[in-house]
């Protein structure tokens, strides 16, 4: 059966581009984008796309789908990663601040909208918002959510807002916040009471009876 011309260039110009190896390398958003101009400027408005041209597009897109969740999943594992290291360090901050400012520190958790703050008493023994950098408010990023939080000696929080609290003399409520993104990977940051040393661990970690 005699070849459509117009789709023979097609497969001719996606090898061109890079899109056709015997390896299966060589996929691109970029090189994708354009064989798509090339081909509408090569096709003429009535002419329309073959049923073999768009098996080919579909064909393609359907690799690049491919090769692209297991790196969203990679991505989301990055985040869960860094958001722990930011909440450790907001952590180490705080102790900090509480010691050498003499008053409490309160680390604030919101379960709904995933996000945590600082706040502090301040001389009218109210407490307010902190808006340094290294303190305001932070939304957890796109894929990572808390799971609950821990208060020792006060019970598991699944849903409102929780507080850590930081005390001038150096301790703090031992706490442990569990965060967890859409592939499933799950995250505990333990807090301890003294000197507000943090674990990491890469699961899912029940207080200590």
């Amino acid at each position: 059966m005699p070849r459509n011309p117009q789709c023979s260039n097609s497969y001719r110009h996606l090898s061109a581009v890079g899109q056709v190896d015997p390896d299966g390398h060589g996929f691109s958003i970029h090189r994708i984008s354009v064989f798509f101009t090339n081909l509408v400027r090569k096709t003429s408005p009535d002419s329309g796309f073959t049923l073999l041209e768009l098996t080919v597009v579909l064909l393609i897109l359907g690799i690049l789908l491919a090769l692209s969740i297991p790196r969203l999943g990679y991505l989301t594992g990055q985040n869960l990663s860094v958001t722990s290291r930011r909440i450790s360090g907001t952590v180490r901050y705080l102790f900090h601040q509480s010691t050498l400012n003499r008053t409490i520190y309160r680390l604030n958790y919101d379960l709904k909208k995933n996000e945590y703050w600082v706040t502090y008493r301040d001389e009218n023994l109210e407490f307010v918002e902190e808006t340094s950098t290294l303190s305001r408010k932070v939304r957890l990023p796109r894929g990572v959510s808390f799971e609950d939080v821990v208060i020792v000696g006060k019970g598991k929080f699944k849903e409102g807002e929780v507080k850590t609290h930081f005390f001038p003399k150096g301790w703090v409520e031992e706490t442990l916040v569990h965060l967890k993104d859409t592939s499933g990977r799950q995250t505990s940051i333990h807090i301890l009471p003294l000197s507000a040393t943090v674990q990491i661990h890469d699961k899912y970690v029940e207080p200590e009876s």
